[in-house]
């Protein structure tokens, strides 16, 4: 029994959620900003003694909270860059107060003095902007990393700072046990693991959670079980490199890929809840519907652009593989020259030099995937899925990557987990990173991570991102 005293202090902060405190924060700020502002001016736009300020306080928040996701003001690596994180909550605000001024009856009305509407972006503007800028000076300081101890391969070990570098500003990697030392890693602190006592290493070094391999040396987790149940009583968080390498990445490890595969993955519950499928399904035909509507009004302009800038037909089908392995036709707007491709089957790329210059822009705006609504109202698309593939890519992609079938279990989708995460594959090892997309969307497929899927969409839409 090894019961060297761990501070228990110095975890509760990870059971905090950073996003959670960021959100709670910006409201609180946001808020505070808005009732000192019209306090401190003559404006009647708004005063927290009306009796509809309650609603139209609650207004504000949902709709800060979700403009804010869409524009990605939580996106902690990317906010970190002060630049971006200032134009972000630039545009937050911009467009949450464009919606919050043409909101009847749940809103104030529109007020009297075009000032008052400055009034009311600098009051919530200015607050967040300080305390974001505040926030990003100290939350990221070493004071509040989560430092890690690695115990595993050198493989391992390196793959695992690379994604914390590329994923995460709130984890450190500044312990690492294994047999041999690795001689250009000189910012982590190397311990042999056949002499080692974690708990001081816990203790000297502040560490928050252990990271072991799962192929690691089966000696070390017979020898070293006891410490770790006593250092999991106590708070610190043990993980496999495998877990930890999914929470961080949102996408299944490589390494998942092999004979224990089907041992290790398993379909969402929320596959098989006929409550949530019904509900994803009258969604779908809802939105659909409201698709092609805007499709319709869309077409004019598109058929005249069409006309000079991409001659040729203005719709194309393709046979497309979808539930199960049925093959469907998919329609969409025609975004490349005739006869681009002369009867052989070629991806898609980025800059795709068979598009034509209106086509380029269908692709960016995502105007070209419009008349699949038509698919969603077939009920032979999901909104959120897969991305369907054309059946000469499947047979290829099928003998290269042994489980890329298992993607074929739900629906495929209009846009997806893949798609907003990794959007050009146009090679095996591209679809095999797509293909883990996938398969952690059909894993830990839930109503939340459909809705952020949603956000991350009008995301790519609004910034120009599509293929």
């Amino acid at each position: 029994m090894y019961t060297t005293p761990v501070n228990k202090n110095l975890y509760k902060f990870r059971f905090i959620k950073r996003g959670l405190l960021l959100r709670f924060f910006d409201v609180l700020f946001s808020l505070g900003g808005i009732v000192l502002i019209f306090n401190f001016t003559d404006s009647a736009y708004f005063s927290v003694f009306n009796p509809q300020s309650v609603i139209w306080l609650l207004t504000f928040v949902v709709y800060f909270l979700i403009i804010g996701e869409i524009f990605e003001l939580y996106h902690s690596t990317k906010n970190a860059d002060t630049i971006i994180l200032i134009r972000n909550i630039l545009l937050t605000t911009l467009i949450t107060i464009l919606l919050y001024l043409f909101t009847p009856k749940i809103t104030p009305v529109l007020p009297s003095k075009r000032i008052e509407v400055f009034f009311l972006f600098i009051g919530i503007t200015f607050p967040l902007i300080v305390w974001r800028l505040i926030h990003n000076a100290l939350f990221y300081r070493d004071l509040f990393l989560k430092n890690i101890v690695f115990i595993g391969s050198e493989d391992e070990i390196l793959k695992t700072m690379n994604l914390i570098e590329i994923f995460s500003l709130e984890h450190k990697v500044v312990v690492y046990i294994s047999n041999k030392e690795i001689d250009y890693l000189k910012e982590c602190i190397f311990y042999p693991y056949n002499s080692i006592e974690l708990s001081s290493v816990v203790q000297k070094h502040k560490i928050r959670t252990i990271l072991i391999s799962d192929l690691f040396d089966k000696s070390f987790s017979v020898g070293f079980s006891g410490q770790l149940i006593q250092l999991f009583k106590k708070g610190v968080s043990i993980e496999s490199f495998h877990e930890f390498n999914e929470k961080l990445s949102k996408r299944l490890s490589k390494k998942r890929f092999n004979d224990t595969f089907y041992n290790y993955f398993t379909i969402s519950k929320y596959n098989q809840d006929s409550i949530y499928v019904g509900f994803i399904s009258v969604l779908d035909i809802l939105i659909s519907l409201f698709g092609i509507s805007l499709l319709i009004m869309l077409i004019p302009v598109i058929m005249v652009l069409n006309l000079f800038f991409n001659k040729g037909p203005l719709f194309y089908s393709q046979d497309r593989i979808g539930h199960h392995g049925e093959v469907f036709k998919i329609y969409k707007l025609r975004t490349m020259r005739v006869g681009a491709e002369q009867g052989k089957a070629l991806w898609a790329s980025k800059n795709d030099i068979r598009a034509t210059a209106f086509g380029h822009f269908l692709r960016k705006t995502r105007i070209d995937e419009m008349p699949q609504f038509i698919n969603i109202l077939k009920r032979e698309m999901n909104i959120i899925g897969p991305r369907p593939e054309r059946p000469e890519f499947v047979e290829m992609l099928e003998a290269a990557l042994p489980y890329y079938g298992m993607r074929h279990v739900i629906k495929p989708g209009l846009t997806g987990w893949a798609q907003v995460e990794y959007p050009y594959a146009n090679s095996i090892p591209d679809q095999e990173m797509k293909l883990r997309y996938d398969l952690y969307y059909i894993k830990e497929r839930t109503p939340l991570l459909d809705f952020k899927i949603i956000l991350k969409t009008i995301n790519t839409v609004l910034f120009y991102k599509g293929y």
